[in-house]
């Protein structure tokens, strides 16, 4: 694999210069958020940059697919999601090298470790304007010890004082909150362009999609995923299964492991796919399953609602509204028991479809969100207005 080559700082007419700092570029929703933000902000008015490190199973070539030709993109191979105190200096001396060199007048940055590098740096490079979106807290994270956790609340809560935390979801505004020191964070949910998405009714069939999309990692709880097709088919054999997206080597290797016993016809991973084939396949859709153990207003839910899909989801999926577009679950058991509630009921799933698409229109469009991001890299008072 060949590393990109370093793109240099154009020194064109004058405009605000705005730095999204990304530690693990891929094609699932955090990335193709940031690839959202980075394309939409004017370029009559942004110079935009995005600094990104790469997670295993993701190419140089594909993570560029997601952004404009105007949008420069820096490598920073340093900048790995697992810590690594050598590693994670060097990381922060080539960021503060870097902000040094591009002096932006903002900087966004996204995940916890490049949030905490990054504000150091910045700080250090003497950027106006900080901005920080965990995209869910670490601290939340079930798959590490308490320590662990404790020790991310920790580097959290020390950092919390720099720059202005802008919050994606009500879940995350709750965990910002345990954080005592950082100002009055600022809430911009996540958001779609939903003009660019047909919603996608479905006729009653014989055969009754269901879908989750996303990295197969802990997170988004691939095993229960696995363990509702099982006993959702058993019950149902009319049924179908897929999990669109993929993860690295070894994520995908244990999750064809673990799916090995299901019916090929019934149950499928498909890789990664791009944001166009996403789309048509999540288009095929009956219900849309989303039973996540930590999230933040998580994008392939938002992109689900728009093409017109009930969702079936755990309390992390902020955008559900219980029994009108779908259903917030607490258990395996009741995820098997909505699920296949909607799979026998084609009017109650057409009801929730529309739902859907309505609340996706009314709360997740686009247009609010990036012009309220665009007032605040340039340094304007948005707390109180737009998008929320």
């Amino acid at each position: 694999m060949n590393t990109p080559a370093k793109t240099p700082f154009s020194a064109g007419a004058p405009k605000a210069k705005i730095i999204h700092v990304l530690e693990c570029g891929d094609l699932s929703g955090c990335s193709r958020l940031v690839s959202r933000i980075a394309n939409a902000l004017d370029k009559n008015i942004f110079d935009v940059y995005v600094v990104y490190a790469l997670r295993p199973g993701c190419t140089f070539e594909q993570f560029a697919s997601l952004f404009g030709p105007q949008i420069r993109l820096i490598y920073l191979p340093l900048m790995r999601r697992h810590p690594s105190p050598c590693r994670d200096f060097g990381a922060l001396l080539a960021l503060r090298r870097i902000l040094c060199a591009a002096k932006p007048d903002a900087v966004h940055l996204h995940s916890s470790k490049a949030g905490f590098l990054g504000r150091l740096a910045a700080v250090a490079a003497g950027v106006p304007r900080i901005y920080y979106s965990s995209h869910g807290y670490s601290f939340r994270m079930r798959d590490a010890s308490l320590v662990s956790r404790a020790f991310y609340w920790l580097l959290e809560f020390m950092i919390s004082k720099v720059g202005t935390i802008i919050v994606n979801s009500p879940n995350e505004l709750k965990s910002a909150a345990l954080l005592a020191w950082p100002r009055q964070a600022i809430p911009c949910s996540n958001a779609v362009h939903v003009s660019n998405f047909s919603p996608a009714y479905k006729e009653p069939s014989q055969t009754i999609e269901i879908m989750a999309c996303g990295r197969v990692t802990c997170a988004k709880n691939p095993a229960a995923f696995i363990r509702l097709a099982e006993t959702a088919l058993a019950k149902n054999p009319c049924l179908r299964f897929t999990w669109i997206g993929s993860g690295d080597e070894a994520e995908r290797e244990e999750f064809l492991r673990r799916s090995a016993s299901l019916p090929s016809d019934r149950f499928a991973l498909t890789g990664w796919l791009d944001s166009e084939s996403v789309k048509q396949r999540v288009a095929q859709a009956d219900i849309f399953v989303h039973y996540s153990l930590w999230d933040a207003c998580p994008i392939v839910v938002t992109e689900a609602m728009a093409l017109g899909k009930p969702v079936v989801g755990s309390r992390a999926v902020d955008q559900i509204r219980e029994g009108e577009n779908g259903f917030i679950v607490k258990t395996e058991v009741q995820l098997l028991e909505k699920v296949l509630l909607l799979a026998s009921d084609a009017k109650l799933r057409t009801e929730m479809s529309r739902a859907s698409r309505r609340i996706a229109e009314q709360d997740y469009d686009f247009g609010p969100y990036i012009q309220k991001l665009s007032s605040l890299y340039l340094g304007r008072t948005a707390a109180a207005s737009g998008q929320q």
